[in-house]
């Protein structure tokens, strides 16, 4: 994978502009300090095994001084495909979606799964201040502003920002914008205004990097989680993040098995959050345009049956707003709460 570099007109920022679609397999190995990753097998364990994770409670070097690089990352070429959007909504249970035209939208989680790679690359650049490895997944904002067809290739433009204090370390956000090509006639790439320049989908992904001093957070007290009334219970085999992990390219260890995982410092496999997050959002079956965030709680452990609770204001079309909750009946913590809004 090479890169080009020039300017972004709209934002200042380094754009770096890259030739490929980035490897998610090997940014994760890149991520590890290993050389490859091969799914759950005894040679990732060993490469990933000692992996540095930094312990609750415990900050680690950064200061006021640390900065996210000004920098964006530029992928285009990036396929909607009709197989692999096929199999993605198969295994979070999304409905494919038909336009009047006949053309089949796209889901709105599969758009994210997509671009992921993009914004792995960044994470992994050796000028990114924070470490890869041991971040954890807080929330997910996404615009959905038009619909998208399968066939259709859009390009990805990534960036970090805001790093701001948070009470358990440092947390920052990563945008990711696609993009559809300009057609003939359209005015020269960069000009803002444009109908092509304008994103058809923005997704603003918050991590947190544990124990990483950026500064002292204010003081916030969270709610009290008080489930609702369960509509459903989710039935998640001990195989759930190998079954995403197929359809999304996400091969995250923590996720593969219970083995792979323990090597990174967990107690066993965890299911994806955007599995979780896509799960819940197919529940709600809504058509772009929609507005979506989601907000990730304790790890859903696998394999598990969690219980789900739907609240909606219309169906499809006439859909107003949503909320989908997945949450631990037993200890009563939530996994993931979702909201949408059309």
């Amino acid at each position: 994978m090479t890169e080009h570099h020039d300017t972004s007109p709209e934002t200042g920022r380094q754009r770096i502009v890259l030739d490929t679609a980035p490897s998610l397999g090997g940014l994760y190995a890149k991520a590890a300090g290993s050389t490859l990753v091969r799914g759950a097998s005894t040679g990732i364990r060993r490469a990933l095994k000692g992996a540095p994770l930094p312990r609750p409670g415990k900050r680690s070097p950064g200061g006021p001084d640390l900065g996210l690089p000004p920098v964006e990352l530029v992928a285009s070429g990036l396929a909607v495909d009709a197989e692999g959007h096929e199999a993605f909504c198969r295994v979070v249970g999304a409905r494919p979606r038909s336009s009047p035209s006949g053309r089949t939208e796209a889901f709105s989680g599969y758009l994210h799964a997509m671009a992921f790679p993009v914004a792995m690359a960044l994470l992994t650049r050796d000028d990114f201040p924070l470490p890869t490895v041991g971040l954890v997944h807080l929330a997910n904002t996404v615009e959905h502003a038009a619909p998208v067809f399968v066939g259709e290739t859009l390009e990805a433009v990534v960036r970090a920002e805001d790093l701001r204090p948070h009470r358990a370390g440092a947390a920052f956000d990563v945008v990711v914008e696609l993009r559809r090509p300009p057609a003939d006639g359209d005015t020269a790439p960069g000009a803002p205004g444009t109908p092509w320049n304008r994103p058809v989908w923005t997704g603003r992904s918050v991590y947190l990097a544990r124990g990483v001093d950026v500064g002292t957070a204010a003081e916030s007290e969270r709610p009290a989680f008080v489930p609702p009334v369960p509509t459903a219970r989710w039935q998640l085999g001990s195989g759930t993040g190998r079954e995403y992990a197929a359809v999304s390219g996400d091969v995250n260890p923590i996720h593969l098995s219970a083995a792979s995982a323990r090597a990174l410092g967990m107690k066993g496999a965890i299911a994806h959050g955007m599995y979780t997050a896509s799960r819940a959002l197919a529940m709600l079956d809504a058509p772009a345009p929609l507005r979506w965030e989601v907000e990730f709680g304790a790890p859903l452990l696998l394999p598990a049956s969690p219980a789900v609770a739907v609240e909606r204001d219309g169906r499809g079309s006439d859909l107003h707003d949503g909320t989908v909750t997945v949450w631990d009946a037993k200890r009563k913590r939530p996994y993931a709460v979702l909201r949408l809004h059309r």
